[in-house]
Formats: C-alpha cells, sequence, structure tokens
C-alpha cells in the first residue's frame, strides 16, 4: 500500500508530524501521492487555522492520535 493511501484512511484524526525541523500538529484533511494537508489548531501567531502542505518525501515521522 502507498504512503498516500495509507494516510487517506486517517483523514479527519488528529494527527502530529515532524518534518525537517518543524513539528505540525493538527487534523489531517488531505492526502495525495505527494503532499499531506493538515488544518493546525490557532495560536498566538496565526489567529486563524490554517491548512498546511506538508511534502511526504520530507516527513520524518506521522503519528496518528487516538480519541
Amino acid at each position: 500500500m502507498r504512503f498516500a493511501k495509507k494516510c487517506a484512511q486517517f483523514i479527519g484524526d488528529h494527527v502530529e508530524i515532524f518534518s525537517g525541523n518543524h513539528f505540525i500538529e493538527g487534523q489531517l484533511v488531505g492526502a495525495n501521492s505527494s503532499v499531506l494537508f493538515v488544518k493546525t489548531e490557532s495560536t498566538g501567531y496565526a489567529p486563524e487555522p490554517q491548512i498546511a502542505h506538508v511534502v511526504s518525501t520530507k516527513i520524518g515521522y506521522i503519528r496518528i492520535l487516538s480519541e
């Protein structure tokens, strides 16, 4: 099974992704063959939720958090 297809099974779940020197936490909202899309939480730096585009070849790890 390809990485994007496996990740697509978890769309809607809360994830943690480490990519390069960045840690991204939020809800997985999409996945294709080269990019994962994560809706991040609002913070002091970004008052509105943002969609982060994470290049799959740069992902060190991804953790799917259970509720």
